[in-house]
């Protein structure tokens, strides 16, 4: 009895925690306020989250960028 209370408490963990595991958060930068012109610290909200950009930006005009779509960020690095 003990045995099988032990597996259904298991099983029903693995469920809530495979839930949690699989979320899915997509950013396709594409949103009409979702760009950041400079690589200043600035808050932008991205798919419904505010995210804390710095050394980055958001933006389409650089035809050398990688973009799916009009938009990409870019990172500026320094090491």
């Amino acid at each position: 009895m003990m045995k099988n209370l032990y597996i259904c408490g298991l099983f029903v963990l693995l469920i809530v925690w495979s839930g949690k595991l699989w979320g899915q958060y997509i950013v396709d930068f594409e949103g009409s306020g979702e760009t950041k012109g400079s690589y200043a610290s600035g808050t932008v909200n991205l798919s419904g989250l505010d995210w804390d950009m710095t050394e980055a930006l958001i933006g389409g005009s650089e035809p050398a960028d990688w973009k799916n779509g009009a938009r990409s960020a870019r990172m500026r690095g320094y090491g």
